[in-house]
């Protein structure tokens, strides 16, 4: 993300502005005006033909084409080429580091890595990522509360006279917290399992923050990552289990 900033911010230095029209900088239409520019081509009629039409549709011609029209030299076509080169690699590098990390995981936790992936919301490389943060030697960080914490998913206790002055959560392993995370929006929006329903019930009906919700959701989530890690058993969804009594 680093990177992409700065190849927007050579972008906004030539006057270019296309980015307060395209979604993200991350999107096909942006990435392939960078790919131009790199090359040379600074012509807003050929940069004009790389944007989606709905965005044109909607912003209007005249206005992506002011949002085009730039000043650009060699010199800012260089630092771009070799800017997106830098990105590329880092991209190579990303690709060619989760493979080694596949086959690390699927040589030495290959049952913890597919006993993970019965949750909803993560899949293998999720699950790789949360083994990598915390082992499968799970008794070190007994009891799950230790893990919740460790993880800085725990609500800070601030209470003083009766009044809570702070709800907001502990610091700890912010890239285990930030898998579990993204997990949780993956497994409130997995139609028909517990996660779906309890994010449901808390926003829409006791009307609660979503992103807090998100929060509670990679709590129970580490919790459940606990007890396979622990007990070797694989996940099983409540609302399952009810069909099954009621059958």
């Amino acid at each position: 993300m680093y990177i992409q900033n700065k190849i927007d911010a050579a972008l906004q230095r030539c006057n270019i502005r296309i980015c307060n029209y395209i979604s993200n900088v991350r999107a096909k239409s942006y990435c392939e005006i960078v790919d131009m520019l790199s090359e040379g081509k600074i012509s807003p009629e050929l940069l004009i033909v790389k944007v989606h039409k709905r965005t044109i549709n909607k912003c209007g011609r005249e206005t992506i084409l002011a949002a085009l029209e730039g000043v650009v030299n060699k010199t800012d076509c260089r630092i771009l080429k070799q800017l997106k080169e830098e990105l590329d690699m880092l991209r190579r590098h990303k690709v060619e580091c989760l493979v080694m990390l596949r086959d690390i995981c699927m040589e030495n936790f290959k049952e913890q890595i597919l006993d993970i992936q019965t949750i909803p919301g993560i899949g293998e490389q999720g699950a790789m990522q949360i083994i990598a943060e915390t082992g499968v030697d799970i008794k070190a960080l007994m009891p799950a509360a230790m893990l919740v914490g460790w993880a800085g998913l725990k609500p800070r206790n601030d209470e003083s006279n009766g009044k809570f002055k702070s709800r907001s959560t502990t610091h700890g392993n912010k890239y285990l917290r930030k898998i579990l995370i993204e997990c949780a929006w993956g497994a409130s929006r997995t139609q028909r399992c517990f996660f779906n329903k309890f994010s449901y019930h808390q926003t829409m009906v006791r009307k609660k923050n979503i992103q807090k919700v998100q929060v509670a959701i990679a709590r129970k989530i580490l919790v459940v990552i606990w007890n396979i890690l622990e007990k070797g058993v694989v996940y099983s969804d409540v609302l399952e289990k009810d069909k099954t009594k009621d059958n």
